[in-house]
């Protein structure tokens, strides 16, 4: 996907998604805030990474998206504010992320650019040191939980909603023989539990 290069140099997360809704390019920001690509590669998005919550307000915009683009000559993109979307943080655990997204068509309706941040930390009351110790608190709080699952002496892992397991702790793949690589990103029944 050489053409889609460009949005490595862009600070916010991009992924392209083709008209079924599967990831097929995702950016540096996006591997390095969300998941790597090779782990979400063909992934269907709103159903892999977007919570119950909002994944009908996601699959909204993305059809105003198609059907806007379909009667106009003009590019819109149609936002999608605080979308508590999966991300893989420290020791590649699992954690919902608050993240503002922006839905646009490509070329010739071909495919889906989506851009995004993380949502601000928004309360006026609060100075840049009161938000920046808020964050700071926050992902420390998020290391030591990803840390807690990781080091528990139970076998824990985490599907998704389609039996894919999705984080594996060292107990879990201790205790089946597992590396991670040979466990993780494989159906349930594919490793025999």
């Amino acid at each position: 996907m050489d053409c889609f290069e460009i949005f490595n140099y862009l600070p916010e997360s991009v992924f392209i998604l083709n008209l079924n809704g599967n990831i097929i390019y995702a950016n540096k920001t996006f591997e390095s805030n969300i998941a790597p690509f090779d782990r979400v590669e063909n992934l269907e998005f709103v159903e892999e990474f977007v919570s119950n919550d909002d994944i009908n307000r996601f699959q909204n915009v993305i059809q105003m998206t198609i059907k806007h683009e379909n009667s106009n000559k003009y590019s819109n993109s149609y936002p999608i504010t605080n979308c508590r979307t999966l991300c893989f943080g420290n020791n590649d655990f699992p954690l919902y992320r608050n993240i503002d997204w922006m839905v646009s068509c490509g070329k010739n309706d071909a495919y889906l650019i989506i851009t995004g941040r993380f949502s601000n930390y928004n309360d006026t009351n609060n100075n840049e040191e009161d938000i920046e110790r808020y964050t700071s608190s926050h992902i420390e709080i998020e290391s030591e939980l990803a840390e807690f699952f990781q080091k528990s002496p139970i076998a824990l892992h985490w599907l998704n909603s389609k039996g894919v397991i999705i984080w594996a702790n060292q107990a879990e793949l201790s205790l089946l023989g597992y590396e991670s690589h040979e466990y993780v990103n494989h159906h349930i029944t594919e490793v025999g539990i």
